[in-house]
């Protein structure tokens, strides 16, 4: 038979328990690299200078990726992008960097409680151009490139989980961005205007 100080005694315990589940330090936030380009031979232009074009603007989503589309597709065209100093300016113009948070409906319940289900979809895309201008301003020579990627996540995911999926869509979607560069840029498509590859 339990007696009253041996039920004390279980209940100091199982709170003492408890508090040290409840006090244990959170997860460390991962560090991500950042995306960069530069192990990769740059593309070396017959041109005055490389200007780098902003329209687009970021919205809020963007802050909740370790490297948002944005910084990615600024990182590449300086990493990639050279000037010879000689003839008209390229232009390299970012019309989309875009990426999205939606969260996902679920299922309510018994079935929707004892399922992991997809709460969140992330999306991210690319638009961006490079133009070759001779001294008057005429385009000599052109490429854009569109690229996108999508990724979703349980409801199981913990925080660091999110923050990896996201983080990896945007370095998937840029390597898919340099490949085709890589084709529609230093596949022949600039002509004598590409002096290196």
């Amino acid at each position: 038979m339990t007696t009253r100080r041996q039920f004390i005694l279980t209940g100091l315990c199982l709170g003492s328990g408890l508090t040290l589940v409840s006090c244990a330090p959170p997860p460390e936030a991962p560090s991500f690299p950042d995306i960069r380009f530069t192990g990769e031979p740059p593309f070396m232009l017959q041109a005055s200078q490389v200007e780098i074009r902003t329209p687009y603007q970021p919205g809020d989503a963007e802050n909740a990726f370790p490297v948002s589309p944005l910084r990615a597709i600024q990182n590449w065209a300086r990493d990639r992008l050279r000037a010879s100093g000689q003839g008209g300016p390229a232009r390299f113009t970012i019309a989309d960097a875009t990426a999205r948070i939606a969260d996902v409906p679920v299922r309510g319940g018994i079935s929707g409680t004892f399922t992991d289900q997809v709460s969140q979809q992330y999306d991210v895309a690319i638009d961006a151009a490079l133009e070759l201008l001779d001294p008057a301003g005429i385009a000599l020579r052109s490429a854009r490139i569109t690229v996108s990627r999508s990724a979703t996540v349980l409801q199981s995911a913990s925080a660091n989980e999110r923050a990896r999926v996201r983080y990896n869509l945007v370095r998937d979607m840029m390597a898919d961005f340099d490949r085709q560069a890589q084709e529609r840029v230093g596949g022949g498509g600039f002509g004598q205007y590409l002096l290196q590859r």
